[in-house]
């Protein structure tokens, strides 16, 4: 049985951050949860305003209810939802259509478009991507590129994957798109194909955006299709480091 979960929680410091919660069977090449676990080693917590007044909390379904790891949450401000990767099945739901700020769990549709663009013959596993002043300068998690510098596509899913570095989410995002922001309209018009209606991307790493708003559900629909849609870059999720190759960038451990 393939299950995971989504968990997001308000810190004392205000912000907002979706945490996976996994439990599978290690066989399930296209284990959901193993895809995604990217997303909480590194998390880029986002900022706590809402665009709008988030939807009330869910009444209990009276599911099966899986324990939560962690702290306690509360529930005025978290989101919970627990799904059957191979049946859609819901096993546990708390506030899942209420808005939240998905964190770095916004690299998921990142990686998505990414894997669009490979599947369509625009760029290859080897292909170069520049580094731009705009992406060089994001905030940690980072491989710190400098402007100039270039990096293939192989290397930035693994940066993404294992580090959730942020300047490489967009030296991806400028390679597909032109720049961020119209790389960020090409996610939510990709969102609302695969069926997240409540879901507005406005960066391509996660980083504080009070434009940035999804629901625990619509993530759930993400992350079954990128775990099914491309099951083959699975095994990537197991990696714990990799070392860079890229052209003008001295080896570095990711």
């Amino acid at each position: 049985m393939l299950l995971f979960g989504l968990l997001v929680t308000q810190g004392r410091s205000g912000f907002l951050g979706f945490s996976l919660i996994s439990r599978y069977r290690p066989h399930f090449l296209s284990g959901l949860a193993a895809l995604l676990l990217f997303a909480t080693a590194f998390p880029a917590l986002a900022a706590s305003h809402h665009r709008h007044r988030a939807a009330a909390p869910a009444k209990p379904h009276g599911r099966a209810l899986m324990r939560m790891l962690g702290s306690p949450t509360d529930p005025e401000k978290d989101a919970a939802l627990v799904v059957d990767g191979a049946t859609g099945k819901v096993l546990y739901a708390r506030n899942e259509t209420a808005e939240r700020h998905p964190a770095s769990l916004t690299k998921m549709m990142t990686l998505y478009l990414l894997f669009d663009a490979l599947k369509a013959g625009k760029i290859t596993m080897q292909s170069q991507m520049p580094v731009s002043f705009h992406a060089s300068i994001q905030k940690p998690t980072k491989l710190a590129l400098r402007p100039g510098q270039s990096i293939d596509v192989d290397t930035a899913i693994r940066a993404i994957v294992i580090r959730s570095a942020n300047d490489v989410a967009v030296v991806i995002a400028e390679a597909l798109g032109g720049t961020e922001s119209h790389f960020a309209e090409m996610m939510t018009e990709r969102a609302r194909q695969i069926g997240m209606k409540e879901t507005n991307f406005h960066n391509a790493s996660g980083l504080p955006d009070p434009l940035q708003i999804t629901t625990a559900q619509d993530l759930a629909v993400l992350a079954h299709h990128l775990a099914y849609d491309y099951p083959n870059f699975s095994p990537i999720s197991g990696f714990r480091a990799s070392t860079t190759k890229a052209p003008g960038i001295p080896p570095t451990t990711i």
